[in-house]
């Protein structure tokens, strides 16, 4: 089931960001600003990354479900 869910989430980012240029050129967003705001979006993920890290750390590990 976990690598299912794996190769999912890989196909769901590998097409998002394939497709995205192409949608945002369709919004009227130039090449620039579409890879500016794929930049963004990336630089965004990495810092919460590193924060729910901290986060997880600092309060433990909680239920999902209750």
């Amino acid at each position: 089931m976990a690598l299912i869910l794996a190769i999912l989430g890989i196909s769901a980012y590998w097409f998002t960001y394939s497709w995205l240029p192409t949608y945002l050129q369709g919004r009227n967003l130039s090449v620039t600003k579409s890879a500016l705001w794929i930049i963004v979006n990336q630089i965004g993920g990495i810092i919460g990354l590193i924060s729910f890290g901290y986060v997880a750390d600092r309060f433990g590990r909680r239920p999902a479900f209750s």
